[in-house]
């Protein structure tokens, strides 16, 4: 009998007719908050977000959080069989510079703006800031492929009704002029000069700067190269220059250093900044840019002597990621109507 009842009411449970399932909840509309990008050559770029919703918006303003994408000029030349199109090179700070503190709430209308330098995020893809190269910004967190949304957010709503986004995406834009074209070597006659290459660094302690001689003439010149000759001018991130130079010396000529460049020679030095430069040159996080520069003393009665001071024909850029001062001096603000 209990067997019975068991089997009845499980054929009940069976026949029962299922719950509908419920309706997943309709997706909140996002903000409307519009990002805007506005290069220019050999100056600071300037971003700006604004508020085109109706209600106030909490945004991260914080320039740090650019991410670029640079997509190279449209080539006027079909791609060989096998020959792949060039990739397109990705800008973007490392996380150890990358925060969510600096926070600013926009009205309706409302506007946050700042200026910026493209070469703090691309380093050694700054080359490809050319004309016509297609660039798009984006600030904030890329969102993942799936599942929820979680913080950070780039955008806060006041409103329940509006969702949350993990980044503001600008429209794409195309670059009318070459960024930073390369200037004209220049040098003592056949023996000109060049920085290395752009570096990021932890700590400015770790700062160092390398000079790259090389001799575009069609006979050999001999030079006395030391690295212990090579000095710099720094430009900081707040637009200061300050000179880093060793201790004055006058070399007695070496034979060893005495340095014999062939067409196409060259000769390079890496220097530690750290003991070049005055004391809290590199404490601030965010791009320096680095001249490196040489003298090369006089060596008489030597066939083909190259002397005198040179400098390279740019700066190196280096990236210091982290300091004891703060990347800003001041909270952000909304700009001025």
């Amino acid at each position: 009998m209990i067997r019975a009842v068991i089997l009845a009411t499980g054929f009940a449970l069976l026949l029962a007719p299922k719950a509908p399932p419920k309706e997943a909840a309709p997706a909140l509309p996002a903000p409307d908050v519009k990002l805007r990008v506005e290069p220019h050559a050999n100056k600071p770029w300037r971003l700006e977000v604004t508020n085109n919703s109706s209600t106030p918006l909490r945004v991260v303003a914080d320039a740090r959080l650019l991410r670029m994408t640079i997509e190279p000029p449209p080539s006027t030349t079909p791609l060989k069989k096998g020959q792949k199109a060039p990739a397109p090179a990705e800008c973007a700070l490392p996380g150890s510079m990358r925060s969510d503190e600096r926070t600013l709430t926009l009205p309706p209308g409302g506007k946050w703006a700042e200026d910026f330098d493209p070469r703090l995020y691309c380093l050694d893809r700054t080359d490809k800031l050319v004309d016509g190269a297609i660039l798009t910004a984006r600030l904030g967190w890329a969102p993942p492929k799936g599942g929820k949304l979680s913080a950070p957010f780039a955008v806060v709503p006041e409103s329940a009704d509006i969702a949350s986004a993990k980044e503001i995406a600008a429209a794409s834009i195309v670059l009318d002029a070459d960024m930073y074209p390369l200037k004209n070597n220049t040098g003592l006659g056949p023996i000109i000069a060049a920085p290395g290459g752009a570096r990021s660094v932890g700590n400015g302690k770790d700062t160092d700067v390398t000079l790259v001689l090389r001799n575009i003439g069609a006979e050999s010149h001999t030079l006395y190269p030391r690295p212990q000759l090579v000095d710099a001018m720094v430009l900081n991130p707040r637009g200061q220059v300050i000179p880093c130079r060793g201790a004055a010396i006058v070399p007695a000529p070496i034979a060893e250093f005495i340095t014999k460049l062939p067409p196409k020679g060259v000769w390079q030095a890496t220097v530690p900044l750290a003991a070049l430069c005055p004391s809290g040159t590199f404490d601030r996080p965010g791009l320096y840019l680095v001249t490196p520069m040489i003298h090369l003393p006089p060596m008489p009665q030597v066939q083909n002597e190259v002397s005198g001071d040179i400098s390279a024909d740019r700066p190196q850029l280096v990236r210091v990621e982290t300091g004891s001062k703060p990347f800003y001096d001041a909270p952000p603000a909304a700009a001025k109507p």
